[in-house]
């Protein structure tokens, strides 16, 4: 075999591998723009989601003070209010409110809220079926 023959194989490698590399350096550069490109539009995503957490978190202190100031007026309102006692509930009703009034507080403070015991309730044992002794029935 003649010595050109080597010579020009060897230039036909050498551009084969040289071609091969090119285009490999050249995926490399498109795939490094691709991912520049994706980090850059995460950016601008978690920008947008922050910008509009803070204000999501600014409307909802604003509303959480006006529904207190509501709530903390009602209360301020109906604390003072006398009740007659004619219209007073008895005393094995009262047990059985407070429970309830302590339940709702809770609750409106976003405290666990345990259920309402019936321990104040009725001394009175019914005589005929179906008669209620909520309230502790008749005195």
């Amino acid at each position: 075999m003649p010595i050109w023959a080597y010579i020009g194989g060897g230039a036909l490698l050498a551009g084969m591998l040289g071609g091969w590399t090119l285009r490999d350096w050249k995926a490399d550069a498109d795939i490094l723009a691709v991912q520049n490109k994706a980090d850059k539009k995460r950016k601008e995503a978690e920008e947008r989601w922050f910008d509009e957490s803070v204000l999501y978190h600014k409307q909802l202190t604003a509303l959480a003070d006006q529904v207190g100031a509501g709530r903390d007026t009602i209360r301020t309102i109906y604390r003072d209010v006398k009740i007659p006692a004619k219209c007073a509930a008895p005393a094995s009703v009262a047990g059985v409110l407070n429970d309830a009034v302590r339940a709702a507080n809770a609750a409106a403070a976003g405290k666990p809220v345990g259920p309402v015991s019936t321990a104040g309730g009725a001394t009175h044992t019914p005589d005929r079926p179906g008669e209620s002794t909520v309230g502790g029935g008749p005195n």
